[in-house]
């Protein structure tokens, strides 16, 4: 149709007759032609359909760019009103141990001291009997009794009334600067008596502003104070008094992180509200003077002084071995808080979870370095990746001595645990994971904080035979504590 010129006439005849006989008889005809149709072909359809479709197009990827930049560029200053609002991830840096012989102690380098004197012929090499580097540290490190030291300083320079006025004033200086950032943090849990009358018990302990950004603050804090609270609340350090929401608690390190609106709080205070600094705990050494704050004495606010006893003490616990810093800071059984350097930095975390009964009235702190990264996970609300050992590094000393493979020997596998579901036994010792190295808890520690939660994992270890070891490969599905 769309080819070919068709024309179409209609023609009408109308006659009469005048006889019988046809033609002859007077027949009479009319032809009219009243309707002439030409269809002609439709010349560049296709074309026109293809240029409107590409027309289409066009405006459809000029209208997608305009929306991306304008979506990119107004996504800044639009706050979502819903709870599903994304943050900032929180990124908190870590520590590396700086003296030489700590990093040989730890198993975190290969390097070895060796003899400079050499071995001439004839010459009967001496024998040195092997010992564990931990009980070489403890025989080293002879821990002097704080009268010993403060004796030694006083031999040194007599002070004089006057120089310790001038002294505790300027230790108070750094006390005030770090006050700002503490808070009272109050837990209530509704309860049930014996005769089924509700009543609602609280409790106070102390904590630490040590993030702010536009949207909230976050707060580090005693996990066992607030664990089972239906109900969390802060007191700022100028009285103001707020809502907070529980981000993550662990229950290995004692340590908690909840946050606050930074709406709860009015602008100009906002803005000159401090936050704390995490330092490097790895600098803290025997004599160094501390400081601490929060809760020590069982009421917020209050601060004790003291020096640096021991640094090389560690505890094993689940999934770590962390260093203790013990002092002569005076504190009570009960109470918590955070272990200054004089720089004001946060050197220790004082928590519950690491309070024994010889020495509770004794600040002893972990040293913040060892759960920098923990507090990063509880940050941005992620739990720290169960695994599930109590173990204990075999350095090269424990390994020449003991005839042991260099790895992390597992002490214990806990009962219900990861490890122990896949069939990790006490006495195996962990040489790699994911092909990785495991020389020492450190490392595994670290290892853990960048995984997540119902990750698989592969474990070599080394299981000891009747003749020799043999090494096994297990996978691990990592849980939530």
């Amino acid at each position: 149709m769309g080819k070919y010129c068709c024309p179409i006439t209609l023609q009408y005849e109308r006659g009469g007759k005048e006889g019988m006989t046809g033609k002859g008889n007077g027949e009479k005809q009319e032809t009219f032609s009243f309707v002439t149709e030409h269809i002609k072909p439709s010349k560049g359809r296709v074309k026109r359909h293809a240029l409107k479709f590409l027309e289409a197009i066009l405006l459809a990827v000029v209208f997608g760019a305009v929306a991306g930049v304008t979506f990119a560029f107004v996504l800044p200053y639009v706050r979502p009103d819903t709870d599903e609002a994304i943050r900032e991830s929180v990124k908190i840096p870590r520590d590396e141990l700086l003296d030489a012989s700590e990093k040989n102690m730890s198993g975190d380098t290969k390097e070895t001291v060796e003899s400079e004197s050499t071995l001439e012929p004839g010459n009967n090499p001496a024998v040195i009997e092997p010992t564990s580097s931990m009980e070489t540290r403890i025989e080293e490190e002879s821990t002097p009794s704080f009268e010993e030291m403060l004796e030694e300083a006083l031999q040194e320079h007599r002070l004089t009334i006057e120089d310790y006025v001038v002294l505790y004033s300027e230790l108070y200086k750094v006390v005030t600067v770090v006050n700002q950032s503490i808070v009272t943090v109050t837990s209530s849990q509704n309860n049930v008596d014996w005769f089924n009358n509700a009543f609602e018990s609280s409790e106070e302990t102390s904590g630490l502003i040590y993030n702010k950004t536009e949207d909230e603050l976050l707060i580090m804090t005693d996990a066992d104070s607030i664990h089972n609270a239906d109900d969390i609340s802060v007191t700022f350090f100028n009285g103001t008094e707020c809502g907070a929401v529980l981000r993550k608690l662990d229950t290995i390190t004692g340590l908690a992180v909840i946050a606050v609106e930074a709406s709860s709080l009015e602008p100009e205070y906002l803005k000159e509200l401090p936050t704390a600094i995490l330092g490097n705990s790895y600098t803290v050494k025997q004599g160094d003077p501390v400081i601490v704050v929060g809760n020590p004495m069982g009421y917020n606010y209050s601060m004790s002084y003291g020096v640096v006893t021991n640094t090389k003490k560690t505890t094993q616990t689940i999934d770590a071995n962390l260093r203790l810093i013990n002092t002569t800071a005076l504190s009570d059984s009960s109470g918590n808080g955070f272990l200054l350097n004089l720089k004001g930095e946060i050197v220790g975390v004082i928590t519950k979870e690491y309070k024994s009964e010889s020495s509770s009235n004794i600040v002893t702190a972990i040293a913040v370095s060892d759960v920098k990264g923990t507090l990063e996970l509880l940050s941005n609300g992620c739990s720290m990746p169960y695994f599930g050992i109590i173990g204990q590094e075999v350095t090269s000393d424990i390994a020449e001595s003991m005839k042991l493979p260099l790895g992390v020997y597992v002490a214990e596998a806990v009962a219900g645990s990861p490890a122990y579901q896949a069939g990790i036994q006490s006495g195996d010792i962990i040489v790699s994971i994911n092909e990785m190295e495991i020389k020492t808890m450190k490392v595994l520690r670290n290892f853990l904080e960048a995984r997540s939660v119902e990750e698989s994992i592969t474990v070599t270890i080394l299981r000891a035979g009747r003749e020799e070891y043999r090494r096994i490969e297990v996978e691990v599905i990592l849980m939530e504590q």
